[in-house]
């Protein structure tokens, strides 16, 4: 048995938690571009108060709103010490998340008091 053939199964694995980052970014890039606009500017402002968004306030789409979104979920669940979780494994998660965001959901967990652990 060749020995790349052994080492395939370990390299994709290795790979696995990168493909699922991306494939969660890609989840919560459209989960922000189907939002409205004035929707994508409250979930800005939320983050820029949060300190995780520095770009203009203006409800436009880029390419790095997946990211910013995760990093905002990751925040949240850090900050709340674990008792908030933020499910993104679906397409609906995702949606939910990024709707919760632009209602101002998150905002004891992002800046406010959120009882922060």
């Amino acid at each position: 048995m060749d020995l790349r053939t052994l080492l395939l199964p370990a390299a994709l694995l290795a790979a696995s938690p990168l493909l699922a980052d991306e494939a969660t970014i890609a989840r919560l890039e459209a989960a922000f571009a189907a939002l409205t606009p004035e929707e994508r500017v409250a979930v800005q402002e939320e983050l820029e108060i949060a300190g995780l968004y520095v770009g203009p306030v203006d409800g436009s789409t880029g390419p790095g709103d997946g990211r910013t979104l995760e990093d905002a979920a990751t925040f949240i669940e850090e900050n709340s010490a674990g008792m908030v979780t933020v499910p993104l494994a679906t397409d609906e998660e995702a949606r939910a998340f990024a709707k919760s965001l632009a209602e101002r959901g998150y905002s004891s967990w992002l800046y406010g008091e959120g009882d922060e652990g």
